[in-house]
Order: C-alpha cells, then sequence, then structure tokens
C-alpha cells in the first residue's frame, strides 16, 4: 500500500499549477478557456493512459463447467446470472454489516471528504485574503504550496509506512491524522497577508492526513478480509474492496456539491473581486481551517474502536494459516 500510494502521488506534482497555466496569456484568452483547455488534455491523457491496462494486461481465467441445461443455453445463462446477482446480494450484505469495516468506510469518509469538501478554499484565501484578489500571484502562492505538499506526501507515505510495522496500523493512523490536525488549524495564523510565504507551513503537516489514510486504510483493510474469512469462511476482499472505493467515490461527489454549497454560504461573490466582506473572509478561513479537524477528530474516534488490534491481527492470520495447513492435508 506505501508503493501503492507513493506512485500514485506523482500527478500531484502538477495540479497545484494548474489554475496558474489556466491563466497563461499565451496559451489562452481567458480563465474560462483555460480552464476547457487544461480539462481536455487531462481527458485525452487519462484515456491514452488509462486504457493501457485492459491492452495489455491477461487475467489468467480457469475454463468454467457448464452445469446448465444444455438443451436450453439461453436458460442456462439467466439461470448463472441469477445466481451471481444473490450472491453478489448475500455477500453485499455481509460485507455491510461488519462492524470494523463500516468503521474503516467512516473513517476514509470523514477525513478524505473534509478534505475534499474544503479543497478549493485555499485558493480563495490565498488570493482574496493573503493577496487581496490578486489571482494571479495567489494561484502562484497556492502552487508553491501544493507543490511543498506532494513532495512531503512521498516522505509522509515512507515515514507511515515505517511507523505502522512499529507502533500499529491503528496508532500511526492517530499519529498522522493528529499531525494533520495541527496543519490545518496552523492555516488560521499562517495564511497572513504581512507574511504571504507563510502559506507554505502547513503543507508539510497537512500532508499526513491523505498520505497516512490511503497507506494505513488499505493495509487495515486486509485485517478486515482476514476476521471476516475467520468467522464466515468465506473470502471476499473483492467485495469489501468495491464497496469501500465506492464510498470513497461517492463521498467524494457529495463532498465537491457541498463545498459550493459551503462556498455560497460565506457570500462570495466573484463580483466583487478583492473587496469581498469581511463576513465572507471570514467564514472561508474559518471553514478552510477547522472544517477538516472537526472531520478528522470524529475519524480517529471511530478507527480507535474499529476493534482489530495489531496483536488480534496477527492471531487472526495464524489461525487462517493453521486452518489452510490442515484443509491441505485433509484434501492431500
Amino acid at each position: 500500500m506505501g508503493v501503492q500510494n507513493f506512485i500514485g502521488q506523482l500527478a500531484y506534482f502538477i495540479t497545484p499549477w494548474l489554475l496558474l497555466i489556466m491563466q497563461h496569456e499565451v496559451l489562452f484568452d481567458d480563465m474560462v478557456d483555460g480552464a476547457a483547455g487544461v480539462a481536455v488534455m487531462i481527458g485525452v491523457f487519462v484515456i491514452a493512459v488509462g486504457v493501457l491496462p485492459a491492452i495489455f494486461l491477461r487475467e489468467r481465467l480457469a475454463p468454467q463447467p457448464d452445469e446448465g441445461d444444455k438443451n436450453d443455453p439461453q436458460k442456462s445463462r439467466a439461470s448463472a446470472i441469477a445466481e451471481n446477482v444473490i450472491a453478489f446480494a448475500k455477500g453485499f450484505g455481509a460485507a455491510l454489516s461488519f462492524v470494523p469495516f463500516l468503521k474503516l468506510c467512516i473513517a476514509t469518509f470523514l477525513v478524505f471528504n473534509g478534505f475534499i469538501l474544503i479543497s478549493a478554499f485555499s485558493t480563495y484565501v490565498t488570493i482574496y485574503y493573503v493577496f487581496d484578489g490578486d489571482t494571479v500571484k495567489g494561484a502562484e502562492y497556492a502552487a508553491y504550496a501544493g507543490t511543498v505538499g506532494t513532495f512531503s506526501t512521498f516522505l509522509v507515505i515512507a515515514l507511515v509506512t515505517w511507523l505502522g510495522t512499529k507502533i500499529g496500523k491503528r496508532k500511526a493512523f492517530a499519529v498522522a491524522t493528529v499531525i494533520s490536525m495541527v496543519g490545518y488549524g496552523l492555516k488560521w495564523f499562517c495564511y497572513n497577508p504581512d507574511h504571504p510565504i507563510l502559506v507554505i507551513l502547513p503543507a508539510p503537516l497537512i500532508a499526513f492526513g491523505l498520505g497516512g489514510l490511503f497507506t494505513l486504510m488499505p493495509a487495515m483493510m486486509a485485517d478486515v478480509v482476514d476476521s471476516d474469512e475467520l468467522r464466515s469462511g468465506e473470502r471476499r476482499e473483492g467485495m469489501y474492496g468495491s464497496i469501500y472505493w465506492w464510498v470513497v467515490k461517492l463521498g467524494m461527489t457529495a463532498a465537491l456539491a457541498g463545498g459550493g454549497i459551503l462556498l455560497n454560504a460565506t457570500g462570495f461573490d466573484v463580483a466583487l473581486g478583492g473587496e469581498q466582506t469581511e463576513q465572507t473572509i471570514f467564514l472561508l478561513r474559518l471553514f478552510d481551517a477547522f472544517v477538516p479537524v472537526i472531520a478528522s477528530g470524529f475519524a480517529i474516534w471511530a478507527v480507535a474502536t474499529y476493534g482489530i488490534t495489531q496483536d488480534r491481527a496477527r492471531e487472526i492470520r495464524e489461525e487462517l494459516e493453521s486452518n489452510r495447513a490442515a484443509g491441505a492435508l485433509v484434501n492431500a
């Protein structure tokens, strides 16, 4: 999980600079034209790269015996589909009823979407508070902070991966999340018009949030799958993985929509430029700094109570290996 998250962060060296690129006068007529152009370029790149696994990866599929009605292939296919749907529904229900798994989903939802909910606010605060409406300068410093945050995330992933093996994944998650909460809180003080360079200071601490989350959560998911196999006799990592990432995507969609509602609640008016009201600036700063702090605090509680300690995870793994060894001897 550490290696996967490490590689996944490479794209985030580019994203902090997109707002500045959109305003490039040589490339685009205005920011709206820039946003459209950048979106098209990203779309083409994603399609070109995203299709590569489908072209080059090969699955090893074992032939399945046809137990249906050979005289009626259509009936056989319909029966197989019905059985698969029923099996899926049972597996889906079993996964959702497993409390440790639900708590991991809740923690991920809170940390990730606490960040997504106010992800645009940092840029607004930088532009309209720190730089008094100067979009170019604000975008430049927001890009600096984003780049520092991305570079820091690489270090965070390595540190959290090591820490998880030393003190356990639950404790490592708590440590990483608390550090990120300190970083979010520092925004209130460091996003300062008199000292704009300080916008960079919270970034390395905030990086502990998502850097720790997507390194440790999938690793804890493996413990959940082992625990479920021990209690049910079935291995459902595919079901757990699909539901977990469905929750992530569903939450991200809701958070993006919620972020727009929250921005509207501040009274922000783009037509005012750098002349936003004091209440608007205050609410932008308040939401930007403290919404993730509150969400992360609840996430720490969810993981602290999810029940599978490092020692218990090791015991479960030993029991599974013992059961499998016994089963192999019986089959032999």
